[in-house]
């Protein structure tokens, strides 16, 4: 490095001090720890943070983790990998923490910030074997997840063909264009930890630059020429005398075109096909309909009558959004959701603070591995029931839900301080994460504004000028907008799915009942797999590209038994599937979403739930790390696969 560029490494790092949240100088101690290995800084980390409590150290050690961080900017050393059960790492975690956590909720933190040494399924590059790049796997949609598929796959030396229906490859952030479209995880969550970005806008960007991130990280993996954009996938048929599946596709308007591969991962996802609401007379409507999920960017807003149906997480956005710029806006709500303050939600990430992460990469992780935990595992003890709990507390499930529930409570009250009517209206009777935990970006404020109106009489019907409530008062609008989400319950369910035995996986499924092994694979259904699969959902915080990255590496996993094996066919057993679904299921009935008394797309109608992951995140990462070859049958050429 030359003596220029050592001088602005350490000029970027220089100011540690009230740089920015308490718990950042904590990372950049960690970071420096990390750099020199040096477990006297690492013991007096954790016991200053046991002493003065989280994210709290001295003066004096915050200046010299200061002048320490600028030296190692300086010399611009790569980031070494932690031994999980080393000494450094378990305190490295604590005094980032500020409290002991879990084997598997350790492991989980450092794998998914790149700083584990022994990572679940690591191998040199170019070690695959001649076997597995003789067999063709197919990735259906080349968003967030399909884009941790192909990379993992390519890594693992298999042949990969990914087919996106769209002619970009971030996914979802391609498609969905309504205003204020963002993310409610942290930018430095909502990212590969394998292509952590140190130059996010903002703490929680927008869409366009999630997307700008998908893009980049797809071109950056090699993938682009393994991507058949403007190509939709019909069928997948298995044919058993072959073990191979025949996927049958159609680009534009040509004929459609059918091809062999030997297995198949479905990337689609839960939150692909929208939900229109069953509302009488929606033919009626004079005006523009339109869906936040099928947004048109021509459509203008401006001085416009506007109707919002809906205030789930697309609607928090929308709403504060477009309520400057149209002339009246009357939100419909059937349920309220809880909301969380977040100090963040809104901020841009200071240029002095992106300027330190990309000279210290070992601080950007140890940074994310904090966000992770604060967005993630650490609210996870709310959503289960303690038997003990008072049943007169409806609104609370234990003492962490309690906690959560007054913070949130006590939000509400200040941000509509003088408006008792709006309190009312606005304050939910379920425990918190019932719904979708959301996160104030002046939600509550913008129902303050005097063009915007909230509306909680149920909708009896559409007319042509606009929205008949049932008290029978009518509303006229220019304009109604759809906040209503997705089908999440009835997944897979663009294109259809043949086992060779005449069974679909819609038919075994019925309309909204998926289920599957790990939330990953379904007996009768060789070689098939799924990314963001039934009851893999993460509703209480972390983001699906945390999950799109264990599940990834999981199928190679199972790809590889089976190459290994000299098997054609891996398949799961139904014992496995069974029990597996079991203890899911038990494990759902005492949670939240089951007991909290709230409606919400996490239930199928039967009342299952059928989205959301009932592990934390420790715990689903811990499932999956390594494949049972007890919960699969392997079939090789020539033998019966009945």
């Amino acid at each position: 490095m030359s003596a220029v560029k050592a001088q602005a490494a350490a000029e970027a790092v220089a100011p540690t001090v009230n740089f920015g949240g308490a718990e950042e100088i904590v990372a950049l101690g960690a970071a420096v720890a990390t750099l020199r290995w040096d477990e006297a800084l690492a013991r007096r980390l954790s016991a200053e943070v046991a002493e003065r409590g989280r994210g709290r150290i001295s003066d004096e050690l915050a200046e010299a983790i200061g002048v320490a961080a600028a030296e190692e900017a300086a010399a611009g050393r790569p980031t070494p990998r932690l031994g999980g059960d080393s000494r450094l790492a378990r305190l490295l975690v604590t005094a980032c923490l500020g409290t002991e956590v879990e084997a598997q909720e350790h492991l989980m933190l450092l794998d998914q910030s790149d700083l584990l040494a022994d990572k679940p399924h690591s191998r040199p590059r170019g070690s695959h074997s001649k076997a597995a790049e003789q067999k063709r796997v197919a990735v259906i949609g080349a968003g967030a997840s399909g884009i941790a598929m192909g990379r993992e796959l390519l890594e693992a030396g298999y042949a990969v063909t990914l087919f996106e229906r769209d002619h970009h490859c971030a996914g979802t952030w391609a498609q969905n264009l309504y205003p204020g479209c963002g993310v409610d995880s942290p930018s430095y969550v909502y990212s590969y930890s394998y292509a952590q970005k140190p130059d996010w806008s903002r703490y929680f960007v927008r869409r366009a630059e999630i997307a700008d991130y998908l893009e980049d990280c797809a071109t950056r993996f090699g993938l682009r020429a393994h991507i058949r954009f403007g190509t939709e996938v019909l069928a997948c048929d298995y044919d058993a005398q072959r073990c191979r599946w025949d996927v049958t596709t159609q680009t534009g308007r040509a004929a459609p075109r059918t091809e062999s591969f030997d297995a198949v991962v479905s990337a689609v996802g839960q939150l692909n096909s929208p939900a229109w609401p069953r509302i009488p007379g929606l033919e009626r409507f004079s005006g523009p309909l339109v869906h936040t999920a099928c947004w048109n960017p021509a459509l203008d807003l401006k001085g416009k009558r506007v109707a919002v149906i809906g205030v789930g997480a697309s609607a928090m956005q929308v709403v504060p959004t477009i309520a400057p710029e149209v002339a009246q806006l009357t939100v419909f709500q059937r349920q309220p959701h809880w909301v969380m303050p977040n100090r963040h939600y809104l901020a841009e990430v200071p240029a002095a603070e992106i300027a330190r992460q990309k000279a210290l990469p070992a601080y950007l992780a140890w940074k994310r591995l904090i966000f992770n935990w604060n967005y993630g595992d650490y609210a996870f003890p709310a959503l289960l029931q303690d038997p003990e709990w008072p049943q007169e507390v409806p609104d609370a499930l234990n003492a962490r839900s309690a906690r959560l529930r007054d913070m949130m409570l006590r939000h509400i009250h200040r941000q509509l301080a003088g408006r008792p009517d709006l309190i009312e209206k606005m304050t939910p009777g379920y425990p918190p994460y019932g719904k979708r935990l959301l996160l104030d970006n002046n939600w509550y404020k913008t129902f303050l504004r005097d063009n915007v109106r909230l509306v909680t009489d149920g909708i009896a019907q559409l007319l042509p000028e606009g929205i008949e409530t049932r008290d029978g008062e009518r509303h006229e609008f220019d304009v109604i907008i759809f906040a209503t989400g997705f089908e999440a319950s009835r997944m897979l369910s663009s294109f259809e799915v043949m086992n060779g035995q005449e069974q679909s996986l819609r038919g075994l499924w019925g309309d909204d009942n998926p289920r599957a092994h790990l939330g990953v694979t379904v007996p009768g259904f060789p070689n098939f797999f799924m990314l963001y699969g039934p009851n893999t959902n993460l509703a209480f915080g972390g983001s699906a590209i945390i999950h799109s990255e264990i599940q990834s590496r999981y199928i190679v996993q199972c790809l590889d038994m089976a190459t290994e094996a000299g098997a054609e066919v891996l398949e799961c057993r139904a014992e496995a599937f069974e029990a597996y679904n079991r203890e899911a299921d038990e494990r759902l009935s005492r949670m939240v979403w089951s007991l909290g008394g709230s409606t919400s797309w996490f239930k199928n109608t039967s009342g299952r739930v059928t989205t959301n992951s009932p592990w934390s995140m420790g715990e689903y990462w811990a499932r999956l790390r390594q494949v049972d070859p007890n919960d699969f049958r392997f079939v090789r050429a020539g033998e019966d696969q009945r």
